[in-house]
């Protein structure tokens, strides 16, 4: 532990460094953890990390060691992964992955969370359809094989139809 007292960086501590650059650096020279927060109390909270009032800037980062920003919370409480200023509450910039085999994929709310949609691959198989589905269960299934379903799970034709069609007026 060092605490500097004088000079520029008067007042910064340091974990493993001798020479800390900011209030607080903590540094590992081994391959695990830098720092670990742990707070045995089921009752208590994790890590509080706060921005200055009105900072927009970034209130938590994430680099990797060569300094490039890999995620970040705004002052505004939005969420940046592959990008430094994110413009809606999680800002994603690149591809995401989402869990196969899940029940819901991707889930819509309406505003009072009474109803749902959500879109996926609900397949334990080796497929890749995308199944849309509504509080009332599956409404449209596209295939791997190019082929979509509405009100069909396993649509055979590039267009199935469970129900009434209607073209036109």
């Amino acid at each position: 532990l060092t605490i500097v007292g004088a000079g520029s960086n008067s007042g910064n501590i340091g974990i493993g460094t001798e020479t800390p650059t900011h209030r607080l650096v903590v540094s590992e020279d081994s391959s695990g953890l830098a720092a670990n927060f742990l707070n045995a109390n089921t009752s208590g909270a994790g890590v509080n990390i706060a921005a200055a009032s009105g900072d927009t800037n970034y209130a938590f980062r994430v680099e990797d060691y060569a300094g490039n920003e890999r995620f970040r919370i705004n002052g505004s409480g939005k969420t940046g992964i592959g990008t430094n200023s994110p413009d809606v509450k999680l800002d994603v910039r690149g591809e995401i992955a989402v869990g196969y085999n899940a029940t819901y994929g991707l889930r819509y709310y309406n505003q009072g969370r009474s109803n749902w949609s959500s879109i996926g691959n609900f397949a334990t198989d080796t497929t890749a359809d995308l199944n849309f589905k509504t509080g009332g269960g599956l409404t449209m299934t596209m295939t791997h094989a190019k082929n979509v379903g509405i009100g069909v799970a396993s649509p055979g034709y590039k267009l199935c139809v469970s129900s009434k069609l209607v073209v036109g007026d």
